[in-house]
């Protein structure tokens, strides 16, 4: 909810995740996490894994890690899961590439035209990241891959959702790829003018409490509860209720998979991953 005093009026605030990349800034424990939960459940109410997959990639508190059973989820990597890493992020680029093509094909130059024309082949991706600063320095340092999804991804539909504790080691170079811009309350009041031009007020010093640029004004609001709860198990639980719930509600249609091949491959990880079944007198016997 957004305060605006000179209206007088509390309204609900919005964001627009599907045509700019978000970053989430503030300290340690002021709610950057709850923002993404929120924004997980959000897509996952409105959306079906068909329409659109949510790729994790969580090196912070590792709470998001309980996503990885909903359907929608293609995903969660984690700060020791380097091939991991390398396998989404190449899953990303062809998919980027696959995606330009489709559209050249059809005569449009955005995926918001390529769905407004009919076509529904492609879902639109979703990548949160939890502690952008930890994923820069353990793998990107030497690496522009996340720099190359940010500037080409949203024209085919890939969207990053990155939360981040401070400007430092971001830089420049990536925060320029964020047009939406969320902060909660930073120790460090310098913080603030890192990625908003003028800064004519700042967060209460309150968990989700948060500046947001708003028609071009900065208001204050404060962001919901993801899950309800007084206790972080609390809402675990109610979070686990709720993937459960939209499990069922969708069927067990689930998002395309982060590429990978488990220490012991099972035939029922072979068929419910890669729906590849005995046919005639080809028999699959492992995985590339």
């Amino acid at each position: 909810l957004f305060d605006d005093p000179d209206n007088q009026i509390q309204e609900s605030a919005w964001i627009d995740l599907d045509n700019k990349n978000t970053f989430i800034l503030g300290s340690s424990q002021y709610g950057k996490t709850n923002i993404l939960q929120s924004i997980i459940r959000t897509i996952a109410v409105s959306e079906t894994p068909i329409t659109a997959s949510i790729y994790i990639i969580d090196f912070g508190s590792m709470v998001l890690k309980n996503f990885e059973e909903l359907n929608h989820v293609g995903g969660v990597v984690c700060s020791s899961e380097d091939e991991k890493l390398k396998n989404l992020f190449k899953m990303l680029f062809m998919e980027i590439s696959e995606r330009k093509k489709k559209l050249v094909s059809v005569g449009v130059s955005s995926y918001g035209s390529y769905v407004e024309a009919g076509y529904t082949d492609f879902p639109r991706i979703y990548l949160l990241i939890d502690n952008l600063t930890a994923l820069i320095e353990l793998y990107l340092e030497t690496d522009e891959s996340l720099l190359h999804i940010a500037r080409e991804g949203l024209a085919v539909g890939i969207s990053i959702i990155a939360a981040n504790t401070q400007t430092a080691g971001v830089g420049y170079k990536y925060l320029s790829n964020f047009a939406n811009k969320i902060a909660l309350h930073c120790n460090d009041s310098t913080e603030y003018m890192s990625i908003f031009d003028h800064v004519p007020l700042q967060p209460d010093d309150l968990p989700g409490r948060c500046i947001l640029d708003i028609d071009k004004r900065m208001l204050e609001c404060q962001t919901y509860l993801a899950f309800n709860g007084e206790k972080e198990i609390e809402r675990v639980r109610n979070m686990q209720k709720f993937i459960a719930e939209i499990n069922k509600k969708n069927n067990h249609v689930k998002a395309k998979r982060i590429p990978s091949i488990p220490a012991v491959l099972s035939e029922k990880h072979f068929s419910d991953e890669f729906q590849a079944k005995a046919d005639g007198y080809r028999i699959p016997i492992g995985l590339t």
